[in-house]
């Protein structure tokens, strides 16, 4: 794993998502943490992994959690 910045593009090819998967969730709580620079819009590969690691589940039956914008856990 790098700590490369990434455009949305490559990001979503990351995630297995489309672009605009990812430009959806960025207006909602609930994905990955981006960065700003100018008017691009960038991810570090290293959180692209970990946000992809906080859904994992191992079984269908247990909820998972994900911590919403305000720090709190989230039921999904």
């Amino acid at each position: 794993m790098t700590d490369d910045l990434v455009s949305t593009a490559a990001a979503a090819a990351h995630c297995h998502l489309s672009p605009r998967t990812l430009e959806k969730r960025r207006g909602v709580a609930g994905g990955p943490p981006y960065y700003k620079v100018g008017r691009k819009v960038l991810y570090r590969l290293r959180e692209l992994d970990e946000w992809i690691a906080q859904g994992r589940r191992l079984s269908t039956s247990v909820p998972g959690t994900r911590p919403r914008a305000d720090g709190d856990a989230d039921r999904s």
